[in-house]
């Protein structure tokens, strides 16, 4: 998001608007995978079925998809897990 807001604060866009303009741009193009019920509930197990989203109900279920190669890929791609902390997650359980 921050590229696109330069990019219009580049084209001469005040920063407030630019800011504005983009995370309008962002809700529009993802609305459709946002969940505005409470996501502690019942509600979110139903619609995450919905969705094809597998359930994990405790964190530690969770650690266990970081070995799949495409969160693999996926976290190192964007630099959000390094392999350290890949294995320092992995060996907390």
């Amino acid at each position: 998001m921050a590229d696109e807001i330069q990019k219009k604060v580049d084209a001469r866009i005040p920063l407030d608007d630019a800011i504005n303009c983009t995370v309008i741009e962002t809700l529009k193009k993802h609305y459709s995978i946002v969940f505005n019920g409470n996501g502690y509930s019942d509600d979110w197990v139903v619609e995450a079925g919905n969705r094809g989203l597998p359930i994990l109900r405790h964190p530690f279920e969770a650690l266990g998809v970081l070995d799949k190669a495409d969160k693999v890929d996926l976290f190192k791609n964007f630099g959000v897990l390094s392999p350290a902390g890949k294995f320092y997650a992995r060996n907390f359980k």
